[in-house]
């Protein structure tokens, strides 16, 4: 699978970098996921590259079943992820890792996704996947992390499909 994780963003759209979004999603088959931006509920931002039609827009939740108060939700919206206090590793002196907040911690999780399932899908059968699926949601579930979030996962991966197979 050809995937692109972008934790950047501007409030300018550019004709250029939406024409070059657009030829990498239709010509060349790559799959853009972008951080939606961290404006919170002032819905007039817009961030790019996620709101070109060509990428996927990754918005924030926490661990309890919210939206993060911060992260970027609007129109151009498609998924959410975990992406309140994610602990990630740092280049601080004397620290190895720290806990971040933002929809650039969240995009790699969507990021990430079509991969794991792509080698699940060539290892496994599909009710081997389904029983996975339902076994890790309860153990998710059982830990407080949010269920939507994998059986909306589980929709993207119906959604690669259809992408990616055509």
């Amino acid at each position: 699978a050809k995937i692109i994780n972008m934790s950047y963003g501007h409030y300018y759209p550019s004709t250029i970098e939406e024409d070059f979004h657009r030829y990498l999603y239709e010509k060349k088959d790559v799959l853009m996921i972008a951080a939606a931006g961290n404006d919170g509920d002032w819905g007039s931002y817009r961030n790019y590259p996620a709101m070109f039609p060509s990428v996927m827009s990754v918005a924030s939740v926490t661990r309890i079943e919210s939206r993060s108060y911060w992260s970027t939700y609007n129109e151009g919206v498609e998924i959410s992820a975990p992406g309140s206090c994610i602990l990630s590793t740092v280049s601080f002196p004397g620290m190895r890792y720290f806990y971040f907040s933002g929809t650039s911690m969240a995009a790699p999780h969507v990021a990430g996704l079509p991969l794991y399932l792509n080698i699940l899908r060539i290892h496994i059968t599909f009710n081997t996947f389904i029983i996975n699926i339902v076994i890790y949601i309860f153990q998710a579930t059982f830990r407080g992390i949010i269920t939507i979030i994998f059986i909306t996962m589980i929709i993207l991966y119906y959604y690669l499909l259809l992408i990616f197979e055509g």
